[in-house]
């Protein structure tokens, strides 16, 4: 009787026991639905023209961002993605010259998962760690994401949402591949590297871990390589101990 009572008692134990790998992790498919509403595709625009009024838009970036404050509508999203050229080189669907031409301007436009597009702001960039924040005024509506503040490892699951070759809202899977990765084009940050399928169209997109939460927002990928993908670990933005500047110039006029 006593060793039933026992038996009982540890099998009630482990039942009343509460899972932690359940409560801590979800699965690709829990992500995706969770913060699907944060993740939009960003389309740069720029305005090429002979400096006397007007101008062509002319789009030259597809790429992705994602909402990280809930008390303003703030992106964030790569520098590369928002950078400006001084000229740009079109070619002439008559003559079929390559002609070069002044960029005069540049707009940004923030589309999310609706399909409902806006105009974006940059705030604040940082070229050597390749971030930029933007603000979209005009939208009234939307979820931020939640950051990360614990370390990942090699071999945690990650997996990113994005606009791969302008394929919106699309999610794709991986694990850590490894640490402290260094890439010429920046040169204040060692990244993440994983195996996640990233395209273009991804960059500036979130890297989410198992919990759901970003880790990382996604930078590059090694031309001529599979499986072979960076991101910039999500703590060089929240810690706020690097320099970030305004990038006026890039701003049009609202």
């Amino acid at each position: 009787m006593v060793r039933k009572l026992i038996f009982v008692l540890i099998v009630l134990f482990f039942l009343s026991t509460p899972s932690f790998a359940s409560d801590e992790t979800k699965t690709v498919r829990q992500i995706y639905q969770d913060n699907i509403e944060s993740v939009g595709a960003l389309t740069r625009f720029v305005i090429i023209g002979n400096g006397r009024g007007g101008g062509i838009p002319i789009p030259t970036g597809n790429a992705t961002a994602f909402f990280v404050n809930e008390e303003e509508p703030k992106i964030l999203t790569c520098y590369h993605v928002v950078s400006v050229p001084e000229t740009i080189k079109l070619k002439h669907p008559l003559l079929g010259l390559v002609i070069e031409l002044p960029v005069i301007g540049v707009k940004y436009i923030f589309t999310n998962k609706e399909g409902k597009s806006f105009s974006a702001f940059i705030t604040r960039t940082n070229k050597s760690l390749d971030l930029a924040e933007l603000i979209v005024p005009k939208i009234t509506k939307w979820k931020a994401v939640e950051l990360e503040t614990e370390e990942v490892f090699p071999g945690d699951k990650v997996c990113a949402i994005g606009q791969p070759n302008g394929l919106a809202n699309s999610i794709t899977a991986g694990i850590v591949s490894g640490l402290e990765r260094k890439l010429e084009t920046i040169s204040s940050a060692t990244l993440i590297q994983t195996d996640c399928p990233i395209n273009p169209g991804n960059s500036g997109g979130p890297l989410f871990n198992e919990k759901g939460h970003v880790v990382g927002i996604v930078n590059a990928l090694r031309p001529n390589y599979q499986s072979i993908a960076f991101a910039i670990p999500i703590n060089f933005y929240t810690r706020g101990t690097f320099f970030w500047r305004s990038e006026k110039s890039f701003i049009p006029e609202q």
